[in-house]
Formats: C-alpha cells, structure tokens, sequence
C-alpha cells in the first residue's frame, strides 16, 4: 500500500530526528528502527551518516540551497501524489523524511553549531501552545467516570475488564455494559474492542460501544473523528453508528469525519468494503457502497462519492497531516481541535495548503512554516489566531 508506505517513511523519519536529538524512543519506534536498519545494509549506512552531525549539516545545506516555495511543493509532489513515490525511493525513506523536515520550515533544532538555525518567525515569539496528546475520558453508564493516563496511548477490552494496552487494569466489567471514551480538544486515544476491532480517536471525539458483542451484530456509536480497523467475523456486521448516517462493514479500515456540529460527514475508504445508509429522513433515500480509495461526502440531505488519496485523511493517526490543496477553512478546524485554539478567518478567504505537518509541532511552528512556505500572514493573541 502505497499510503501505509508514506506513513511508514514519515514515522521512521521522526524516529531518526529524536534520535539525532538524544530523545529517548519507546518501545514501538525502538522496533520500528531496529526492523528498518535490518531490512537493508545501506539503511545503516546512511543512518550512521545521519547520526554525524557535520554529514547532516551539509546535507541539510545542500537541500536549503533551493528557494522554499519550490521546497514545499516538491514535498507536495513527491509524497503526496502516489505516481511521484519512485522518484523519492532514489534516497532511503527515512532520510527523505527527516530532510523534507528540515527543508520545508518543519524545523528541529540538533544540538550543533555545525548547522546554521533557521531565521526566527516573529510567530515563535509569541506564547506557544505545545499539540495534543495522549488524553480521554471513560465513562460508564452507570455514572463512573475515569480519567485515563496520560502516559499510556490506548486502552483493551475483554469479557471481565478494561486494561491499559500494557496489562494494567482500569476496571472489571462483569456483565455487559456500554462505556464511552472521550477525547477532549488536544487529546487522541487508541482502544481495542472485545472483538479485537481497533479504533483511532481523534480530539474531541466520543465512542460509545459495549463492553461484550454477543448479538448478531456489532454496533458502536462516534461523535468526531476516528479511524477504524474492523475484525472480520462471519455473520457479524460492524456498524458505525453517525449523527446523520449508518457505516456497515465486515472486516474493513476506514475514516470517519462525523463531528455533529458540523453540517457535513465524510468516510474515506483504505481497504474492504462498506455501505453508508442515511439515517431518519434520509434511511431510505441515501445509500451507498464504497471501494478502496473512495470517499462518501454527505452533506445536505445528498452523498457524493469520489476517489481520493485516502492518505491524505487517514495520515493523522500516524502523527502527520498529508495536506494536499487543503482548503485553509478544513485546516483551522483541525488546528483548533489539536491545540484547543480558536482561529477568525474571513469567509471569502479561499487559500489551499499542501504538504506535510507533524502533529507533534508547537502550534508556532505550523504558523511559521506555513507563514514561511505560502505567503500565509496569521495574527496571534493568546490562543485566538487570526488569519490576515
């Protein structure tokens, strides 16, 4: 999967970053580096080069000699659209990644001299806001309410209890129970559903699901934004159950953009197979069934299929977002709900952004790479950002 393949790159090239900077790497990044430098000789190479600080430097030289408006929308080109991939296989992944990073104003200081800083946008002068994390909320009917840790990124399901993904309990559950796991403003969550469905919680978004699946369906309830992969079991559908629509699937992964404040839902399909079903007024008039790489745009009372490149919706649960001519009106929504900030944006004001963001910058590092990159001028106080 050319997507999977993309992701997979940016998130090694995080890795290579913090390592370069002395971070320590968890579990998961430790194995996804160890599995990457064994895959290939000359990743270990180019590794050992990269961990040089004067080999980064001119390499990071040599990239900053091309004016950063090019810079950008060669990241636009060469990751973004799915026919350019090749052309970007000539370096290692990884160290695409991490160069991109630094060539297109996604800054990350290294502690040398060796390499010159970038000029400081009168944005970071400003009071930061530091991005999401790992937050949420369990709640069970019965009334119990329990905030879940920070330190942990997601949470199982079994017949008697709810663990943290590294064994910890939380709470027994007996009998079969709903509970709902809800993200605030600059929060994400991972859960694993009894039936061993995952789940991707984006910020300010609630899942309501039971604590068992013993019917002959399984059915959970989203308010938000999430990504879903379904285990397949014979003879037990998986419905997501919307605001304004119905998403049944088999064994199928998928995005759903379905916050009810907003006037339209969105499902973009990665793989398998769904059907989308209106719901109230619209249970009989709207329908459709989605392949691999559409996406079903419901929006007043009437669903609109295209294809798309799904990385560009699913990337954020990966810790990127893959922007390509992203409408900047959709942008500041999701800035708003990742950092829990407010943006004023004119409603005539029609800008498109393209390229790549880690979702683990300071907000004035999104706002100065793209005041930088896109002749985009944004006006801070406090957390109210106004575009000009």
């Amino acid at each position: 999967m050319h997507g999977q393949g993309i992701n997979r790159s940016f998130k090694l090239g995080d890795i290579i970053r913090k390592h370069i900077q002395q971070q320590e790497l968890d579990k998961e990044e430790q194995r996804l580096l160890t599995a990457w430098l064994a895959e290939d000789p000359e990743n270990r190479k180019l590794f050992d080069s990269l961990g040089d600080q004067q080999s980064l430097a001119n390499a990071i030289r040599r990239m900053r000699q091309s004016d950063t408006a090019i810079q950008w929308d060669m990241v636009n080109r060469r990751i973004i659209r799915q026919r350019a991939i090749k052309r970007i296989r000539r370096w290692a992944p990884a160290a695409a990644a991490v160069l991109l990073f630094f060539t297109t104003g996604l800054w990350y200081f290294i502690d040398s001299k060796t390499v010159p800083e970038p000029p400081v946008s009168p944005l970071a002068t400003v009071e930061d806001v530091a991005p999401g994390t790992n937050r949420a909320t369990l709640t069970l009917d019965g009334g119990e309410s329990i905030v879940l840790s920070e330190e942990k990124e997601g949470i199982s399901i079994t017949d008697e209890s709810i663990h943290y993904d590294d064994g910890t309990s939380i709470t027994k559950t007996g009998k079969i129970v709903y509970a709902t796991i809800s993200t605030p403003r600059a929060g994400q969550y991972h859960i694993t559903l009894a039936d061993g469905s995952r789940v991707w919680l984006n910020a300010q978004t609630s899942l309501r699901y039971p604590t068992r699946f013993e019917s002959d369906s399984r059915e959970v309830y989203i308010d938000g934004e999430a990504f879903f992969e379904v285990a397949h079991l014979n003879g037990k559908p998986f419905t997501v159950h919307t605001p304004l629509q119905d998403v049944i699937v088999m064994g199928t992964s998928f995005n759903v953009y379905a916050y009810k404040q907003d006037s339209s839902q969105v499902t973009t399909l990665a793989t398998g197979k769904v059907r989308i079903e209106g719901t109230g007024d619209h249970k009989n008039t709207v329908h459709s069934i989605l392949s691999p790489g559409q996406q079903a745009v419901f929006e007043n009372g009437k669903m609109n299929v295209r294809q798309v490149d799904v990385n560009g919706y699913t990337s954020w649960k990966d810790g990127y977002y893959i922007l390509d001519s992203y409408d900047i009106h959709q942008f500041a929504k999701q800035m708003e709900r990742w950092y829990d900030v407010d943006f004023e944006i004119s409603s005539d004001k029609h800008i498109k952004i393209s390229g790549v963001l880690s979702r683990n910058l300071n907000l004035s590092e999104v706002l100065s790479s793209i005041s930088q990159n896109q002749n985009i001028k944004f006006e801070v106080n406090g957390r109210r950002i106004k575009v000009l």
